[in-house]
């Protein structure tokens, strides 16, 4: 690869984002949940249970009441089961637990944090490329500069990951609600955020992401990806339209184009210093926190007789990795509840208020034991502790069966 010195992050950048926002203008718009469990293709499953602008509903019933007013049917849950203390509260009767603004989206404010935290990636990128080209950087041995590097490399890798947590956002349509234009600004910042400065194509992830959320903490249907993300294969796309994945292509498109002018432009070496060092810190970010939100000691797997909804919402985990970390992360760690609960309606900056009344409102209800928030200081050797005793396995005595 050829090596140009006058060349910067942010020309390269620059270059790739236009092409991002051309098709972020020209299209409008589910991670895992670990398991040894063979899954079969998704489908909708039995239950009435309002899930956000969703009604996942039996496909055989005549039933045709959309609304989402629609909040379930108690004659098929039972009077014993609406009255048992372990028993979580629906998502009506959440609401009316939470702030009045909790699920208000405006558009300016998520703007204004998708800008900041762009801004970020590009500022400590540009500064560890141009430590990278100094010349005492390259007058350093190898170890040398690797210690010199580090540092920059793990803050680089921060930033590039509260970035994706915006892009967390616009793939469920929370940057913006505008009636005209909030689509197309979802598909621009997600294509920004995701497919060019993580190199996450937006459309595929966002696919798959949205069925983990239809599906969380159910034994076989919580959605695992098997790939499909940047080639086409697999169960993610089974059924999909042509549409849908011509606008998968488009985000893979700006994905492979960021990439490829990187490399081009700084070399295999200083890309690999540079991109790729901090990719892979935000890849550890994303692995760590999508694990433990997902898995405790007293976690609950759910099969097709026992599932609702508001049951799986409650067993994702709230954890506090500090106050700084939570802030930057956008509350995707200690405000994941919520986000579960109501995951196209509240923007990051609703969840932190939301889940202090959440919790307050399940004290009322004498049922806080249903809600579950570790405190999580120690959460680099906690991940490892974790992954190292439960790997991807299934705990039998985890999974409440009928």
């Amino acid at each position: 690869m050829t090596h140009y010195k006058n060349k910067s992050v942010s020309t390269c950048y620059g270059s790739v984002l236009t092409i991002a926002l051309l098709l972020g203008s020209a299209t409008a718009f589910g991670n895992y949940r670990p398991s040894s469990v063979k899954l079969p293709p998704t489908q909708q499953l039995h239950s009435s249970i309002f899930a956000d602008d969703v009604i996942i509903k039996d496909k055989s019933s005549p039933s045709t009441d959309d609304s989402p007013s629609t909040i379930t049917d108690m004659n098929d849950m039972g009077i014993d089961a609406m009255m048992n203390n372990d028993n979580p509260p629906l998502p009506g009767t959440i609401m009316k637990m939470l702030p009045k603004n909790t699920f208000q989206v405006d558009t300016a404010t998520s703007l204004m944090y998708a800008t900041f935290d762009v801004a970020a990636v590009a500022t400590s990128m540009s500064f560890l490329y141009a430590v990278v080209q100094s010349d005492f950087y390259n007058s350093l041995p190898m170890y040398q500069q690797a210690t010199v590097a580090l540092p920059l490399q793990i803050l680089t890798g921060f930033t590039m990951w509260c970035t994706w947590c915006i892009g967390h956002d616009a793939g469920h349509g929370t940057i913006s609600k505008s009636p005209k234009v909030g689509k197309t600004i979802n598909r621009i910042v997600g294509e920004i955020t995701h497919s060019a400065i993580c190199l996450t194509p937006f459309v595929p992830w966002a696919l798959s992401h949205k069925k983990h959320h239809l599906n969380h903490n159910h034994l076989e249907r919580d959605y695992i990806p098997d790939g499909g993300h940047v080639v086409f294969y697999g169960r993610l796309w089974e059924g999909e339209s042509i549409k849908t994945k011509l606008d998968g292509a488009l985000s893979v498109a700006v994905s492979v184009a960021t990439a490829s002018s990187l490399w081009y432009n700084m070399g295999t070496s200083d890309f690999a210093v540079v991109c790729m060092a901090p990719w892979s810190v935000m890849g550890f970010w994303l692995f760590m926190v999508t694990y433990l939100q997902h898995h405790s000691e007293d976690g609950k797997l759910y099969t097709d007789d026992t599932f609702t909804f508001e049951k799986g919402a409650f067993e994702t985990v709230d954890r506090n990795y500090g106050e700084w970390v939570n802030r930057l992360s956008h509350h995707m760690m200690d405000g994941h509840v919520i986000h579960h609960l109501f995951f196209t309606k509240v923007p990051h900056y609703r969840l932190h208020a939301a889940t202090q009344s959440l919790k307050e409102g399940m004290e009322e209800r004498g049922q806080e034991h249903l809600y579950k928030q570790i405190d999580t200081p120690d959460y680099t050797q906690e991940i490892f502790k974790q992954y190292y005793n439960n790997w991807f396995y299934v705990n039998e005595d985890q999974v409440v069966r009928k």
